[in-house]
């Protein structure tokens, strides 16, 4: 039962999806611990194995940028999703790169 006040949307103009949600969840949890499992063997490289130092703080660096990237990524996501509205989903790659399937056929 919804509270006062409140009705459930009409079938066809439900915009957000429980699927997308739940994956969205799942790939932070998914990111937190690749994140974690790289630092380690990164640290095992750096102090057990002969590995250029040069090498060993690139590959921290970019593990660094892909953080900060799928945070970014998830956070975005999840907002757009959640706030969609009609008008959102005409307008959803106005100044946005271009999807990937249009990507794909250039």
């Amino acid at each position: 039962m919804l509270p006062r006040g409140l009705k459930m949307a009409p079938r066809g103009k439900r915009l957000s999806s429980t699927p997308l949600e739940i994956l969205f969840f799942l790939n932070g949890w998914y990111n937190a611990t690749y994140f974690l499992l790289e630092l380690f063997i990164f640290l095992y490289k750096g102090v057990l194995l002969p590995y250029p130092t040069a090498n060993l703080v690139l590959d921290v660096v970019m593990l660094l940028l892909y953080l900060g990237i799928e945070v970014i990524r998830l956070f975005f996501g999840k907002a757009d999703h959640l706030e969609m509205t009609p008008w959102a989903v005409s307008d959803r790659y106005k100044g946005k790169p271009l999807p990937a399937k249009d990507a794909a056929q250039y």
